[in-house]
């Protein structure tokens, strides 16, 4: 599941990891207008008010739960921190849900006063705990991957 998904590069991404025995979702806020594969659904929708006709949609018993949301940022460091860190834990709740026992959850976070909170969140759901800074990101950028494996 791919939360976040426009304009869908994550998920051309997993689509060829899954091929097309393989089950990947996308929810975002704006429609998905590229090309996908059969094996691809998107939904559009708000992932803070996950209603239950997008819940049912949806389903559950994914392996990955991936989230690159990011807020509308505003230039306030602690405002778009905070902003992140609110989709970041509605993310992380749609993990614990969704995800098979063992999954993997995947989420970019922008480094801001709740960070440690969202980390031990992590820790404390999941057997390994990872944080990701990609070396294509800029060293000013705030934002970083936290990954959990193997939800408990």
């Amino acid at each position: 599941m791919d939360l976040g998904c426009h304009p869908g590069s994550w998920l051309k991404f997993a689509a060829g990891l899954t091929g097309d025995r393989g089950r990947i979702i996308g929810i975002d806020l704006k429609p998905v207008s590229i090309k996908l594969p059969a094996h691809v659904m998107t939904y559009t929708g708000d992932i803070m008010m996950f209603d239950e006709d997008l819940v049912a949609s949806v389903g559950n018993g994914f392996n990955v739960v991936l989230s690159d949301m990011a807020p509308n940022t505003t230039g306030s460091r602690e405002t778009d921190a905070a902003r992140s860190f609110d989709l970041c834990m509605s993310a992380l709740s749609i993990a614990q849900t969704r995800l098979i026992p063992g999954g993997s959850f995947v989420c970019k976070i922008f480094q801001g006063g709740d960070f440690k909170i969202f980390s031990e969140s992590i820790k404390s759901r999941f057997y390994r705990y990872k944080a990701f800074k990609p070396s294509a990101s800029r060293k000013v950028s705030r934002e970083i991957f936290i990954i959990g494996l193997g939800k408990k």
